[in-house]
Order: C-alpha cells, then sequence, then structure tokens
C-alpha cells in the first residue's frame, strides 16, 4: 500500500509532464500574432466579372448593384430576401435575384414563391454548373457588384452588403474583409 500510492503519484506527474510537452509543441505549430494578420480569407469570386455570367450587362445600369443567388430548396432564402428589401428602402440600390436551376430545368416555383417581390427585384436564373464555376456553394449569397460586374464582396448576411456599400461612399478602396 505504501508502494503503490507514491507509484501512482508518480505516474500521474509523468504523464502529465508529457501532455504538457505535447501542448507546447502544438502552441508553437500555431501561427503567431502578425502570421495571423497576414492571413485573409476572401472569397474567390471577389475581383472577378460575373457580367454576362450572372447578369447582362445592360441591367447593370447602376454604380452598384446587390445580387441575392438563392437555391430552389433553400428554406430561409425567401426570408432573407425580404429582409434585404427591407433594407434596401434606405439605399435604393437595384436587387437582383438570381435562383438557380438544376441541369437546365425551368424553376417551377418561381411564380408563386418569388413573384411577391417582382416590383422590387429583377429575377433572372442561372445553372448550377455556371455557379460552381464562380465557387457558390452556400444560399443564399449576397453579392456587392459595381457598374462593370466586378465583385466587391461576397457575404453571407444582408447586412454586410450595406457595410460594404457604406465604406465605398466613405472613399474606401473596396474590400473590408
Amino acid at each position: 500500500m505504501y508502494i503503490i500510492l507514491p507509484t501512482i503519484w508518480i505516474s500521474m506527474f509523468l504523464v502529465f509532464l508529457k501532455l504538457q510537452k505535447q501542448l507546447n509543441f502544438e502552441l508553437l505549430q500555431l501561427p503567431s500574432g502578425e502570421q495571423q494578420k497576414e492571413v485573409i480569407m476572401k472569397h474567390p469570386i471577389i475581383g472577378k466579372s460575373i457580367r454576362n455570367k450572372l447578369v447582362d450587362h445592360h441591367l447593370l445600369s447602376s454604380p452598384f448593384s446587390i445580387i441575392i443567388i438563392v437555391n430552389q430548396t433553400c428554406s430561409f432564402c425567401l426570408t432573407e430576401l425580404e429582409e434585404l428589401i427591407h433594407e434596401n428602402q434606405n439605399y435604393q440600390l437595384p436587387i437582383f435575384n438570381v435562383i438557380s436551376i438544376e441541369n437546365g430545368n425551368e424553376v417551377n416555383d418561381t411564380t408563386g414563391k418569388y413573384d411577391l417581390f417582382q416590383k422590387d427585384v429583377t429575377q433572372l436564373q442561372a445553372k448550377q454548373e455556371t455557379l460552381a464555376q464562380l465557387e457558390v456553394h452556400d444560399f443564399p449569397t449576397l453579392l456587392l457588384v459595381d457598374h462593370n460586374g466586378i465583385v466587391l464582396g461576397e457575404f453571407g448576411w444582408y447586412i454586410g452588403v450595406f457595410h460594404q456599400y457604406n465604406f465605398i461612399l466613405k472613399g474606401g478602396e473596396g474590400n473590408v474583409e
């Protein structure tokens, strides 16, 4: 009994030292604070032109436009579109609702689901292959584009679009990510 208790304590202490050494090694593998500031994650579509891929060039007459890309099966895309339209009342930017279609099939629920917003948005369709080439996989995806069709920002929530728009109006250079 007198030997078992010290043996357990010594074994636990050695295990603790080994785990501490492993933790210190893993912490050294993490990038330092300076290196983390240099890593900026941005979507590959930012800075690319989507003119004639998602939106025809003659539709981009405004200096800035918002494109919301939705999927037929997206359960909260309609709510996101409603919030976007409500927030856009202050800005009056043109909104394009791009609906993903599967393998060239026409969208069946366009007339029922999104017709309520026809006066507020321009409805367009895009094939899933086109969206895959642009690396758009999450729905809804919001894009802020300029009059040349260059994507200035890609956002998952509508507030981000207007934050980017305010930044550009105040003389910013574009991406705030």
